[in-house]
Order: structure tokens, then C-alpha cells, then sequence
């Protein structure tokens, strides 16, 4: 249970990873194609759903669980229904994950952080193939890589087992690896995962082969389909692109991996990053022999994905703890600040931003300093102008609103004047305008002109914007003890 102090953030993380999800689920762009209901695109697990009980059916000797569900379930009845049932899974993923790592860390924060980094770099939530078990099994791994008990852990590797077996021993031997190298787990919880991991996926293959004899199936094996294709089939799949064959998870999640692994070696965890890199292999070794892409890779990988992300993130906690308090320090200065500052910041953007679309306006019309041809030279497609001044408005701004910088007369009386200055000349432009747009001023007149702009502009000096600011206070304040 939570209790109110975290309730709320709890709740707030559920609903975010169950919103990513779904982005991350109508992104696919073979959605539409997964519900066509033509007999083509029904796939063996729809088909095994609705037969699951009749003899002599032809199945692949591998999964019972997802098939048996959508009979309980009733999602059996239609292919659509089926269908639906599978993404409803494959948008639960992140949700699942994200109420599994909040109670592995017992933090929000950490947990949307894996939450958030799952998402992004796992391909698959968004290249999915719809019908298959993948997202039960995928689950489930993840389910037994954030297990500390071993009931969890049997628990977890038997229902892997009985979604997918083959692809569960291949992903479950890869989370071994990295358990027994793991530099955040005990010597006796090592010893207990590996005995429990065993004695799940040999539970489940006992349970598969107890109801496959039971109901008479003819069983195709995935060692049969490598069997009778012989090594050269898969040689030649790889042949035909073997830059597609390695990039299949994706550059984010390469990436993802690479860079958790080079953190663990600064760390001189040079044994588990060894088991990182074997887990991957693992992975390709499983995708290598088969032709379905991306899903293979996926589900092999996932348990030893999840398992090492959050032990990157556990074992990074001083870290991201430091991060967090700084962050939670200077958010705090700034709200502070802010308060104290209320009015010179409420008053300052809006006044700025006036400034600067008043100047840039004046600019196009003509009303400025146009014989400089070096104001409309365009650098990166901006005008030269346009940096100048909101460079100049920055300087502005900030010795307007910082305190400290307030106290600085030589930078309150330069902002002044880069503040006034440009407005007298528009004004000196406007009223040339008026006198005769083809009327010629002598050079004599310009440098005057510029003469008297910028000794008004040094008299705006002497305006003290303390005294101004104490007084409009006062007068809030009277206003405020006013009766009503």
C-alpha cells in the first residue's frame, strides 16, 4: 500500500507510462495492416486459440499460455477480438514495468527514469508484430528480472516458459549470466536465482509436454524448422543484409546498451560488462536462426535489458540522489527568487519583449538606421540586428530583475541607455518621415540628431527605478489596508 505522501507521484507515473505506451503503440506503422481480418493475416496463436482443446491440431511446440488466456477470456471468438486483446498486453508493458521498478526501487523518481528510458531506446514497443505472445513473455522476463525472492523468480521463469519456452530459455540464460556477474546482488542471491531460474523453465517444459500429449497436437519444434532449413537458409538471410541484421534493435537501444555497459566498465564491473556483451550475443545468436526480425531479438534480450537499466540505475543512486537535491536547490532559489522578485520580473519579460518587436518592427519599415548595411547581413538566415539586440535585451533584463546587478551603477546606466537609445533614434526616424520621405538631411544634422538621442538616453540615467519601485509598493500596500 502507499501511503498519501506517495500516492499521488504513484499515480501520476502509472498514467504517464500508460500514455507513452499507447503513443508508443499507434506509432506502428503496420498497425492497421495487424486488424485486417482477411484468412492471410491470421496468425497460428489467433487460429490455436479457438481450437485449444480439439486433438490432432496442428501447433508449434512452444507457448499455451497466451492462446489458453484469450479462450478463458473469450477474446477467442473473433480475430479482431484476439487482436485486441494483444495490444491491449503491448500497451500494458510500460505500465507493468513501471509498478514493477517503483517497487524494486521504492522511489518515483527512479522508476520513471527507467520508465522513460525503456521506452525510448526498446524498439519494439512501437515495431511490434501483433498475434504473437511477445508481450506476455516480455512481461514475464521482466517480471523475473526485478524479483529479490525466489518465489518470484519460479514464478516468473515458469509462466515464461509457458508463453514462449524456446525464447524464454535463450532470454532467462542471458539474465543468468548477468545475475551471476551482477555487482549489486549478494553471492547467496545469485546461487538462489540461478537454481530458481532452472527450476521454472523446467517446471513449464513439463507442463507443455503434460498438455501437448494430453490433447494429441502434431508439434512443429522450432529445432525442426532449423533442422529442415539447414544452416545455408539462414546464412543466405543474413547475406541479403547483413547492416539490417544488426541494426535490428535499433540505434536508440544499441546506444542505450553501449552506453550502460561503458558506464558499469568506468565503474570496473569488467566481469559484468563481459556478461552484457555474452547476453547480447545470445540475442543474435536467437535472431540469427530464425527469420521473424525483430520480435526474436526483443524477447531475448528484455529480461537482460531490464535487469541491467536497473542496475545501472541502483547503482547510480548517490549520483542521481546529488542530481535531484541540486536540481530540487536551485528550483527552490529560483521560486524564491521569484517571489521577491515578482514585480521587476512580471513587469521586465513583457517590456522586453514590446522592445524588441517594436524595434524589429520600426527596422522593416525603414525607421532605423538603414544606411549600415551590416545590420541586415543574414547569418544562419538572422539578421545581423536581430542578435544585437536580444543580446543587448538580456543585458537589460538582467539588470533590471538580478539584485546584485542592480547595485552596479556603470551596468544599470549602460542598460538604460541600450534601452532608450534605439527608441529616440525610431523616434528621430518617424519624425524625418513626416517632414518628407525624399527629404535629404545633411551629415551635420544625422551627427546632431545622434548627439541629442544619446544625451536624452544619458538622462534616462538618472531615473532611479528603486525609488519608483518603492513607491508603487507603498501604493499597493495603501490600497491593500483601504477598507472596503
Amino acid at each position: 500500500m502507499h501511503n498519501n505522501e506517495n500516492r499521488w507521484p504513484y499515480i501520476a507515473l502509472v498514467l504517464f507510462s500508460f500514455v507513452f505506451g499507447s503513443y508508443l503503440f499507434f506509432l506502428n506503422p503496420a498497425l492497421s495492416s495487424a486488424f485486417d481480418v482477411s484468412d492471410k493475416n491470421i496468425e497460428w496463436y489467433a487460429v490455436f486459440s479457438k481450437n485449444i482443446a480439439h486433438p490432432t491440431t496442428t501447433y508449434i511446440a512452444e507457448s499455451i499460455l497466451l492462446p489458453l488466456s484469450a479462450k478463458i477470456l473469450g477474446a477467442s471468438v473473433s480475430s479482431q477480438s484476439y487482436r485486441f486483446l494483444c495490444g491491449l498486453l503491448t500497451i500494458s508493458l510500460l505500465p507493468f514495468l513501471a509498478i514493477l521498478t517503483h517497487r524494486f526501487f521504492n522511489s518515483t523518481a527512479k522508476a520513471f527514469l527507467f520508465v522513460l528510458i525503456f521506452g525510448i531506446s526498446f524498439t519494439y514497443l512501437s515495431h511490434y508484430r501483433l498475434g504473437f505472445p511477445d508481450p506476455l513473455t516480455i512481461a514475464f522476463l521482466s517480471f523475473t528480472a526485478l524479483q529479490r525472492r525466489a518465489l518470484g523468480i519460479y514464478l516468473g521463469s515458469l509462466l515464461a516458459g509457458l508463453s514462449h519456452f524456446s525464447m524464454s530459455v535463450f532470454a532467462l540464460s542471458a539474465l543468468a549470466l548477468l545475475w551471476s556477474c551482477s555487482p549489486t546482488s549478494a553471492r547467496a542471491l545469485r546461487i538462489q536465482s540461478l537454481k530458481f531460474i532452472a527450476l521454472g523453465l523446467i517446471s513449464s517444459r513439463v507442463l507443455l509436454s503434460l498438455w501437448f500429449y494430453v490433447f494429441e497436437y502434431k508439434l512443429i519444434s522450432r529445432a525442426d524448422v532449423v533442422l529442415d532449413g539447414g544452416l545455408t537458409l539462414f546464412i543466405n538471410h543474413y547475406n541479403q543484409s547483413p547492416w539490417e541484421f544488426w541494426l535490428t534493435p535499433g540505434l536508440l537501444f544499441l546506444m542505450s546498451y553501449l552506453a550502460i555497459a561503458g558506464y558499469f566498465a568506468l565503474q570496473r564491473k569488467t566481469l559484468f560488462v563481459v556478461a552484457l556483451f555474452m547476453a547480447l550475443g545470445l540475442a543474435y545468436t536467437a535472431h540469427f536462426f530464425t527469420v521473424d526480425g525483430l520480435r526474436v531479438f526483443a524477447v531475448v534480450i528484455s529480461s537482460a535489458y531490464v535487469f541491467m537499466l536497473a542496475a545501472c540505475i541502483d547503482l547510480a543512486t548517490a549520483r542521481i540522489d546529488l542530481v535531484l537535491n541540486r536540481v530540487g536547490a536551485y528550483a527552490t532559489r529560483a521560486i524564491r527568487f521569484f517571489d521577491a522578485h515578482a514585480l521587476r520580473i512580471g513587469l521586465g519579460f513583457p517590456i522586453i519583449a514590446a522592445w524588441l518587436f517594436f524595434i524589429g518592427l520600426a527596422t522593416n519599415k525603414g525607421f532605423f538606421i538603414n544606411e549600415l548595411p551590416l545590420i541586415h547581413t543574414r547569418l544562419l538566415g538572422v539578421r545581423f540586428l536581430d542578435y544585437v539586440l536580444v543580446s543587448f535585451s538580456a543585458i537589460v533584463l538582467l539588470a533590471f530583475t538580478v539584485p546584485k546587478l542592480r547595485t552596479v551603477p556603470h551596468l544599470t546606466d549602460a542598460a538604460k541607455i541600450i534601452f532608450v537609445f534605439p527608441l529616440l533614434i525610431i523616434g528621430i526616424q518617424y519624425l524625418r518621415h513626416l517632414v518628407g520621405e525624399s527629404t535629404y538631411f545633411p551629415l551635420w544634422i544625422k551627427v546632431l540628431s545622434l548627439c541629442v538621442a544619446l544625451g536624452l538616453a544619458w538622462l534616462s540615467t538618472k531615473i532611479k527605478l528603486d525609488t519608483i519601485e518603492d513607491r508603487a509598493r507603498m501604493s499597493i500596500a495603501a490600497l491593500k489596508k483601504r477598507p472596503r
